[in-house]
């Protein structure tokens, strides 16, 4: 007896270190009875900015953001910063129930100017009735036209959109539609350096457009006793000034069902997710067409204070005919429920580099540039989360991936000088590709003193193995996001955000053979004031890059010194 006790609690031992927490890139979360239950309406809610605005942050979409929620706190960190603009973001709707009989807003306007001569517009809508329908709609627009010293840097951002979701017995029908345009300028460079070249003016413009939709239905069952499905068919269809264009369709899936083996786990699911994938890509000199089908077959399991899912991912990739599989198994272990959960696991998938997503990241790359699939060939990852008493909560990861395929941008002379040596504006990025490695060290931590009083940290580190490149170029190896807010008499609520990032790399393509640089670390320090006037009307004020320091996320490219942004706010 007492060695099948020890082979029991080693099986145990060798379940948890294989398996992952379900909050990770490519993990899968815990899904409850009532996951997709919802009989609430989206309507405007209070005024009450977040403090992590991130509005001079592109987005990565293929790294994943841990999130966590403390008392009355919400946190996402940051992944990726860009250019100093500031890009205001709207409010988020709140939840509420009709039946409250509150009173209810509709719409949001937001009217702003800012010191670049921008000019700011931002309109929400949403209403609908309790179980039936639901509807909202966006429009955005932020412009700047004032430059940086030396350099010509204007730039639009303009978005309409909207959302449709309908309540049909036990299902819910969602529709959506948004549209995107955004132009602006390979400005790094100065025509002094130049004095014998003529500049093409007209290369100098980009501008993107992008149409996306999507057609969805999903269940609503109140118990998972039935076949618990969603089904989903989106696209968009993207494309440049210079005939650069990429097309997408996706059909993505997901079917699960409870049924009982044995009594002994808490719950048991057994399920198949999935999606089929299909990309053209277009520029002046080539079409490529691609798809990828991927299905997992799952079984998902609660044990006490365990919780587990494994599964098998299938991948046909049609760019060389290539079937893949990748085992995803993840676990996590509630050591002290909701304050120590400890999370393991192992995976890998493959995922599209896509122009759509490239273009939101850095807007200064050529389009017409070999898009290829990234291989995440294995991943590992392992940490612990949960809240110190009922103001602190926190993560701890460490993650390793090994890849095929990572991206990288590198600075490319597009027109060149007479003389023999290569030379020429360094404006416009191009991708390169490596294999190898990748670890990441990460923590994150919230503190929620009460409603008023709001702080966040996140610092990551990041150490590349790579195949044939020297440095994981125009990728940050370190990164520390400092966050706090506070909120006055309930009128005035006044934040601030500090970001510092480490030294980067680039290459120098000038000369016979390229030079490696290395980009300065820097601090970012912005600041905000939102004061509420009365219930449905308020003014902010928004500063960012206090230290005014025209630094270089990416190499050539300078950032706009101090902004200022005022506007207010309107409720009706």
């Amino acid at each position: 007896m007492k060695g099948i006790n020890i082979q029991i609690k080693f099986a145990l031992i060798v379940l948890f270190i294989q398996t992952t927490a379900m909050q990770i890139a490519f993990g899968q979360q815990e899904e409850t009875t009532d996951k997709n239950h919802n009989e609430q309406v989206t309507i405007i809610g209070s005024f009450d900015p977040s403090i992590n605005e991130a509005y001079k942050v592109n987005q990565k979409p293929e790294t994943h953001s841990f999130s966590f929620t403390n008392p009355e706190f919400e946190f996402n960190h940051i992944d990726r910063q860009s250019d100093t603009r500031i890009t205001l973001e709207p409010i988020t709707p709140a939840n509420i129930n009709v039946d409250k009989r509150e009173k209810i807003s509709q719409n949001l306007l937001l009217l702003g100017f800012g010191s670049q001569f921008s000019p700011y517009l931002n309109f929400f809508h949403s209403s609908g009735k309790r179980s039936q329908h639901r509807f909202t709609a966006e429009i955005y627009h932020l412009s700047a036209f004032k430059n940086i010293p030396e350099y010509v840097n204007p730039y639009s951002d303009t978005k309409a959109a909207l959302e449709f979701n309908k309540f049909i017995n036990d299902h819910i029908l969602d529709l959506g539609f948004t549209y995107e345009l955004n132009t602006n300028r390979y400005y790094g460079y100065l025509p002094a350096d130049y004095p014998e070249m003529t500049i093409n003016e007209n290369g100098l413009k980009q501008m993107y457009n992008l149409f996306d939709g999507n057609i969805g239905i999903r269940s609503n069952y109140k118990s998972d006793k039935k076949l618990v499905h969603s089904l989903d068919i989106s696209g968009y269809y993207f494309f440049d000034k210079y005939k650069s264009s990429e097309a997408n369709a996706e059909l993505a899936f997901d079917f699960y069902k409870s049924f009982e083996v044995t009594k002994v786990l808490n719950y048991q699911y057994l399920g198949l997710d999935g999606h089929v994938i299909y990309y053209n890509n277009t520029d002046t000199l080539k079409t490529t067409n691609e798809y990828l089908v991927n299905a997992t077959p799952y079984f998902k399991a609660r044990y006490g204070i365990i919780n587990f899912k494994v599964g098998l991912s299938f991948n046909y990739l049609s760019a060389g005919s290539k079937l893949k599989f990748y085992p995803e198994i993840d676990a996590s272990v509630e050591l002290y429920p909701e304050y120590l959960t400890l999370y393991a696991g192992i995976g890998g998938g493959l995922e599209k580099i896509s122009l759509r997503d490239l273009s939101a990241e850095n807007p200064w790359m050529l389009t017409a540039i070999n898009s290829k699939w990234k291989d995440n060939r294995f991943i590992a990852f392992g940490g612990l989360r949960g809240n110190l008493g009922q103001k602190v909560g926190y993560n701890l990861e460490a993650k390793w991936t090994r890849f095929n395929n990572e991206y990288f941008y590198t600075n490319i002379i597009t027109q060149h000088t007479p003389s023999l040596t290569p030379d020429g504006p360094r404006n416009k990025f191009n991708i390169l590709y490596d294999n190898g490695n990748v670890t990441q060290l990460k923590g994150e931590i919230t503190y929620t003193l009460d409603s008023k009083f709001k702080t966040w940290l996140a610092a990551y580190y990041n150490i590349y193995g790579l195949n044939t490149l020297n440095q994981s170029y125009h990728k940050p190896i370190s990164e520390v996001k400092l966050g706090a807010s506070y909120l006055f008499a309930n009128k005035v609520n006044v934040w601030t955000e500090v970001y510092y990032i480490g030294k980067r790399y680039a290459l120098d393509p000038r000369g016979l053979a390229p030079t490696e640089i290395t980009l300065d670390s820097f601090f970012d320090v912005n600041l905000g004031v939102d004061y509420q006037l009365k219930e449905n009307f308020s003014v902010f004020l928004k500063l960012t890059n206090l230290l005014n320091r025209n630094y270089e996320y990416y190499y050539q490219y300078p950032v706009q010194g101090i902004n200022v942004m005022a506007g207010i706010s309107y409720k009706f």
